[in-house]
């Protein structure tokens, strides 16, 4: 039997590229039961009961005419508290504020509605950018880098069918990677540097200010060596109840990661970080087996020197296949 000759790389990203235009999105979106669907009127504490109950990080907003505005995200109303609560400037009152608005004594809380969070961060809120489902995975990644997080599946009536995530394009890639998949991290100069992380005794709602500030949806988290034990994410939002979010933002950050995972954060080594060598497989196979957004790149003693979100991944891809065309 003639040995098959490997294929080249360039010939091997080119399939590639032929994979990704010519793979309908319905063939990756999870299959949806019912999309869910928050109401423009509906107020902040409805929105936020719906996310949760539903285990959904995030909903596409209909208006009362029925045409849809946007797509509001918890983070979006962990954001519009924090600046509620910020508004007040000594610690005592500032906690008193907090408890307020999440026991619904807090005046302009009580009146917020979705519309009233969506103008107020109308700079970072998602837009709602929707695809059909014959469109390609291509087509998903060239939004997707464009920094969109999530898109909305519509069909011929553009009535919204289901939601496809940049985790859904990571999970398809991990499986299509070929000659792509062993090149390592230095080589594809892939993820941004330096890497914004918070001390494990900051208070979680200073953390997330942080995150507000410098609008980005995780940071990492280090212990008094400054090496990485975990990371915080706009995601964990969805694990904490409207019940325990006053207790949860006061916590320190260290406490707050232990209770969501409802383990001990491990130490030594954590789950998420990666070296400069490691390939951009295993990067993706932990992203799409570990349910993760973000991971790290640290050195030898665990320090971040970089982050790798999905993102980066996609955008990555996007250019190799590009360069191949």
């Amino acid at each position: 039997a003639t040995m098959s000759t490997p294929p080249t790389p360039q010939h091997d990203i080119s399939n590639l590229h032929k994979i990704v235009a010519s793979t309908p999105i319905s063939e990756i979106a999870p299959s949806s039961s019912e999309l869910i669907v928050v109401g423009a009127n509906d107020s902040v504490k409805k929105a936020l009961e719906i996310l949760i109950k539903n285990q959904i990080f995030s909903a596409p907003v209909q208006n009362a005419k029925g045409k849809y505005i946007g797509i509001l995200s918890a983070l979006d109303i962990m954001t519009f508290i924090i600046d509620l609560f910020s508004e007040e400037d000594d610690d005592k009152s500032k906690i008193r504020n907090l408890f307020d608005i999440i026991t619904q004594k807090n005046s302009k809380y009580i009146h917020s509605t979705v519309s009233h969070v969506l103008d107020h961060n109308a700079e970072t809120t998602e837009p709602y950018e929707s695809v059909k489902p014959e469109d390609s995975v291509l087509t998903a990644m060239e939004l997707f880098a464009r920094g969109l997080h999530r898109l909305v599946i519509i069909n011929d009536s553009n009535e919204p069918i289901g939601m496809l995530t940049q985790s859904a394009v990571i999970k398809f890639l991990s499986q299509k990677l070929g000659v792509l998949g062993t090149k390592s991290i230095r080589e594809l100069k892939i993820g941004s540097r330096p890497c914004i992380t918070v001390g494990k005794e900051t208070k979680t709602i200073d953390a997330f200010a942080i995150m507000r500030q410098k609008q980005i949806s995780g940071v990492g988290v280090v212990d008094s060596r400054s090496a990485l034990i975990g990371n915080l994410s706009s995601r964990d939002l969805n694990a904490v109840n409207n019940a325990s979010l006053y207790h949860s933002m006061f916590k320190s950050v260290g406490a707050f990661i232990s209770s969501m995972k409802q383990l001990l954060v491990n130490e030594d080594q954590p789950l998420i970080s990666v070296s400069e060598d490691t390939k951009l497989s295993y990067v993706l196979n932990r992203m799409s087996g570990n349910r993760i957004h973000r991971i790290y790149i640290t050195d030898a003693h665990q320090k971040p020197l970089g982050v790798i979100a999905m993102r980066d991944i996609l955008k990555c891809v996007l250019n190799q296949v590009k360069q191949n065309e």
